[in-house]
């Protein structure tokens, strides 16, 4: 039974021998011609691949990689191991290895969208980026980075979804809706922020985005808030000064306050916007008029029509931060007034809260 097995053993092994040597020889049979040496050498790693142990077929991975448009000649074996070797390395050396072949790793494109579902991240983000690497090419992914962008688990590789949809270019309009219900819905602040990026380049003039950036306005999330902010101040101070000045009517506290520090960084602000901003220091949120103030005061001299309302702030509204930034923007509107100076003085000496009063104090000093 044991020499049965011994012999069974050694059959096997005479056999894979034999099988290797086979291969080798048609592999020198094709190396014929002025490239004989790169392909024998291609030929080598390409076995290294497909049969060493986990160590040499990285190291071949890494090798081919470096050869570049030297390797195509192993573009299918890579495929093959991008698809099927066990070790997520080393189907991550030969993502990285077709895209150094590009431009022909074009014909890899349905293997690339497969790689999209391999079950490591770092594999689908490497798939991913190949594809952007790509451009016009890669349309035929549209589809499954769009499904990549809403479903894959990863905040990385749904980023670079979105960023890989701009790239590939204008002919993939149809991804807007894609993108505006990662903007909207994704759970990622950073797939969020990268889909408003992913909309200005692929709709600059914002036809078909405005009412989705006028939405994540008003969303929570400060910096969606100021990625959509910056969206919209894009369009122009006519254009941007219609949606915020609508925004600042909106029901949500962190709207109106989102909308009136856009028109604030609109520079120089339009005469015809300053109403709107100047309407928000009487929001009855003390956080909008607070930031309305610091606003205003950052527009300068040309804000002298609101000093009246900078004075009532300074001295009824009950916010003490509402006060101290109503006194500050007062000192940078105002050159010296003498109801300025009235209403500094009053409360430079009876407010009932220190900040108040020393800023009131520094302003008064400004003046003299």
């Amino acid at each position: 039974m044991i020499k049965r097995v011994i012999m069974v053993a050694v059959c096997v092994l005479a056999c894979s021998a034999a099988s290797a040597r086979e291969k080798a020889a048609r592999g020198r049979a094709r190396c014929l011609g002025p490239g004989r040496v790169q392909c024998l050498i291609n030929q080598r790693l390409i076995h290294q691949l497909e049969e060493g142990d986990v160590h040499v077929r990285r190291r071949a991975a890494r090798t081919l990689e470096k050869r570049g448009a030297g390797a195509v000649s192993a573009r299918a074996a890579l495929e093959r191991a991008v698809l099927a070797d066990r070790d997520p390395e080393v189907r991550l050396g030969a993502l990285a290895a077709l895209d150094a072949i590009s431009p022909d790793a074009r014909t890899s494109i349905p293997v690339l969208i497969k790689a999209l579902s391999d079950i490591h991240p770092p594999v689908r983000e490497s798939a991913c980026r190949v594809l952007g690497q790509l451009s016009n090419a890669a349309r035929k992914a549209q589809a499954s980075l769009e499904r990549v962008l809403h479903r894959d688990a990863s905040e990385q590789v749904r980023v670079c979804a979105a960023q890989v949809l701009t790239r590939i270019g204008p002919a993939l309009r149809p991804a807007l809706k894609a993108l505006e219900r990662a903007l909207l819905n994704d759970r990622s602040t950073r797939v969020k922020t990268a889909a408003v990026a992913a909309l200005v380049r692929l709709d600059p003039g914002a036809k078909a985005s405005l009412a989705t950036y006028e939405k994540a306005l008003c969303r929570r999330d400060p910096e969606l808030r100021r990625a959509a902010a910056d969206a919209i101040i894009r369009l122009g101070s006519k254009r941007a000064g219609l949606v915020l000045t609508r925004s600042l009517k909106h029901r949500s506290r962190d709207c109106r306050e989102a909308a009136v520090q856009a028109l604030a960084r609109i520079k120089p602000l339009p005469h015809s916007l300053f109403p709107s901003l100047r309407l928000a220091l009487g929001d009855r949120d003390a956080g909008v008029r607070l930031v309305a103030a610091a606003a205003i005061g950052g527009v300068g001299p040309k804000a002298a029509p609101a000093l009246s309302n900078l004075r009532d702030m300074l001295i009824k509204d009950r916010d003490a931060r509402v006060r101290r930034a109503a006194a500050v923007a007062i000192g940078r509107v105002d050159t010296g007034s003498t109801e300025s100076k009235r209403a500094l003085k009053h409360a430079a000496a009876s407010d009932a809260d220190p900040k108040v009063r020393e800023a009131a104090k520094r302003t008064l000093a400004r003046f003299q």
